[in-house]
């Protein structure tokens, strides 16, 4: 349960930098 939850945290950190370099860009 605990590889999930690191697995879906992960999943957030990239979309949040993914959404960033977007916004700035």
């Amino acid at each position: 349960m605990e590889l999930i939850k690191k697995y879906i945290s992960d999943l957030k950190n990239i979309s949040w930098i993914s959404y960033d370099e977007n916004s700035d860009a």
